[in-house]
């Protein structure tokens, strides 16, 4: 048929103009996340998994140590900020770094282990949390700046006493 522009029937058919009927896709880029549960995820190149965001309903969460058979080794920037709903995380011991403000104003968060196997733990990463203690292994090699910003509940500041980096007095971070 013909396409009917401003009530005017234009000379030439549609298949030779635009097609009407196709579905266009704005967004046509490839979404590097993929989800899997409770989570988004993007494979790394060393064929690993990074969170990239956390869409469960929160609570208690375990993050699974593999998806799709990859092992997660990050927690990516901002994976689980804002996630109001969640009280207490649990990260396995394939996780290998924690991400810039990658639980920051999870509000409810009171508890989070970190296993042996974290090496680097980002800016802001729990900034603003309601963390009541935290206990950093002593593979930790490298903390941003702020990560405990404005985390008021924060009683009790615990470094292994095998960190060669940081260490801990009267529950200060040094």
């Amino acid at each position: 048929g013909n396409a009917v522009v401003y009530g005017y029937e234009t000379e030439k058919p549609v298949s030779e103009n635009i097609d009407l009927n196709r579905e266009v896709d704005l967004n046509n880029e490839i979404d590097p996340n993929t989800q899997s549960g409770d989570f988004e995820y993007e494979v790394l190149d060393d064929d690993t998994v990074s969170l990239t965001k956390y869409i469960g309903q929160g609570g208690d969460v375990v993050i699974p140590s593999k998806i799709e058979e990859r092992d997660v080794t990050k927690i990516g920037n901002k994976a689980f900020r804002y996630c109001k709903t969640i009280t207490s995380v649990i990260i396995p011991n394939s996780v290998i770094s924690i991400g810039n403000e990658a639980f920051s104003v999870c509000s409810s968060m009171e508890t989070i282990e970190i296993p042996s196997s974290v090496t680097s733990i980002g800016y802001m990463a729990f900034s603003n949390s309601a963390l009541t203690s935290i206990d950093i292994p002593n593979s930790v090699t490298s903390i941003g700046y702020n990560a405990f910003y404005g985390c008021a509940s924060l009683t009790s500041i615990d470094v292994d006493s095998e960190n060669v980096k940081f260490t801990s007095k009267d529950n200060i971070l040094y």
